[in-house]
Order: C-alpha cells, then structure tokens, then sequence
C-alpha cells in the first residue's frame, strides 16, 4: 500500500512539473508575441512622429523670416502704383499734354518695377523650396541613424525618405489685406470676385488672375496662398491633416510641406516575415507677420 501511495504521488508531481513548463512555454511565447506587436506598434508610432518632424522643418524654411508675406504684399502694392502711375499718366495726357513727358518717365519706371518683381518672385519661389528641401533631408539624416535594430524576434532597418513635397492648405487665401484707397480698382476686384471676405477682414485670393486691364494686361502680379495674421496673431507652424492639403498651381511659392517615409521590418515568431512601414507627414508653414 505504502510503495503504491509513493508511485501516484511521483506520478502527480510529474504530471504537474509537465503542465508548469508547458504554462511557462507558452508564458514566454505570449511575452515574444506582445514585444513583437508592442514594438511594431510603437515604431510605427515612431516613424509618423519622425515624419511630421521632418515635414514641420521643411515647412518652417518655407517663410523663413516672413520672406513670403513680404513679398505677396510688395506684389499687391506694386499693382497698385502701376494702377496709379497709369491713372495719372492719362489724365496729364488728356488734361497736360505738355506735360506727358513728365508723367511717361514716372508710369515706366512702375512698370519696370513690376516685371523685376516678378523676376524676383520667382527667384524666391525656387529659392524656399530648394532650402526647405535641404532642411528636410538634412533632419532626414539626424532621424535615421537612430532606428536600426536588431532583436532575436524582431529586426527594423533604417528608414527611406520615399517622397518630397510641396504645396498649400486647401482653402488658405493670400495674407494680403483688401487695399481700398483706390476706388476703381478696388470696385473691379470685387467685380472680378478676387476678395474673400471674412467677418474680421477681406483678403485677396491666392492663386488669382491679378492682371490690370489695357495696355498694362502684360504684367503679371502672382500671390500665393499664406495664412494672415488674425486679429493680431500669427499663424505658427502646424501639423495638417492629408486631405487638407493640396498642390500650388505651378509657379506659385508653397505654403505646405510633405514627407513620406517608409520602413523595412522583419519578425521571427516561428517563422520570419516581413513587411514595409509608410508614415506621410505634412506641415503648414508660419503665417505671414503682421504689416505695420
């Protein structure tokens, strides 16, 4: 009796050493399983914060010391001297002949003014875009170095910079402010619907046909989409959302920039895998200063 008392507890005993090390196996493949997806997760995470970092720094480039305020509102002012160097041109023809040789000198050089500032804006377009671009693939370079590893279940390589981009927020009008000193020509912008009006301010539209009518209708006056200050406060930076951006018309300046990354990541669990990581990031750029 006793002997056969003695072999069932050997017996249990096994059997339960058998069920623990069976429990503990899975145990430890449950723990692999949770770090493999707690760590794909949280690189995933990761790499979309490492993408709107990238695109916030692109995108702060763009109106870097409010280049690009600046020059909406040289643009629209430098239609309205030319506006008004014609006015007064023909009304000395019409009223001061002798005097025509005098205002002539006066409406041409306005007229100059305004073809070298096209000139100068498209150099400034190109220029913000090729600097925000080296800024994004300058902290492109700072990000990656940190994201190779190697763990026995899993195994993430350095990320891709797949796409550059530039454009603007959809909807986001020009920062300049609606000039009405000159009555007719204020009168004809409204006429030809290139004022947006809001209940604190009206703004010219971006992206707009802006040409003088008559013998001026050669000049080209081009504003580009930036937020403008409201009620005294300047737009920062910002994080956007995909479906609010959209591209600029080609040669307008951005306002928008746009990054996507992908990721290389391989998983051992039992067999190995592997799948590819896309995280896109797009950044608003800093708003126009206020004009004093």
């Amino acid at each position: 009796m006793r002997s056969t008392h003695q072999n069932s507890a050997r017996q249990t005993s096994g059997s339960i050493l058998i069920l623990g090390g069976t429990l503990f196996a899975v145990l430890c493949v449950a723990i692999v399983v949770a770090y493999s997806f707690g760590g794909l997760y949280f690189t995933h995470n990761r790499l979309q914060s490492s993408a709107d970092e990238i695109a916030l720094t692109g995108a702060k480039k763009l109106n870097e010391n409010d280049r690009l305020g600046q020059m909406n509102n040289m643009v629209a002012r430098c239609r309205q001297l030319v506006y008004s160097s014609r006015e007064d041109y023909e009304h000395t023809k019409r009223d001061f002949p002798d005097l025509e040789s005098f205002a002539s000198p006066l409406l041409n050089e306005s007229r100059q003014s305004a073809t070298d500032m096209e000139t100068e804006r498209k150099t400034l377009t190109a220029r913000v875009q090729a600097e925000a671009e080296a800024a994004m693939q300058h902290k492109f370079n700072e990000i990656k170095a940190g994201y190779a590893l190697t763990l026995p279940w899993l195994s993430i390589h350095s990320p891709q910079l797949k796409m550059t981009a530039f454009g603007k927020v959809d909807g986001v009008e020009s920062n300049v402010t609606e000039f009405t000193q000159l009555e007719e020509l204020a009168k004809g912008d409204r006429v030809r619907n290139l004022v947006a009006t809001y209940p604190s301010m009206n703004l010219y539209k971006a992206e707009s046909n802006y040409a003088l009518a008559g013998p001026d209708a050669n000049l080209s006056f081009n504003l580009s989409s930036l937020p403008a200050p409201v009620e005294r406060q300047v737009a920062p930076a910002r994080i956007i959302l995909e479906k609010n951006y959209k591209q600029t018309s080609p040669g307008y300046a951005p306002s928008a920039a746009q990054v996507v990354l992908s990721l290389k990541v391989d998983t051992k669990i039992g067999f190995s895998s592997s799948s590819v990581m896309k995280a896109t990031g797009i950044s608003c750029t800093t708003g126009a200063a206020i004009q004093l």
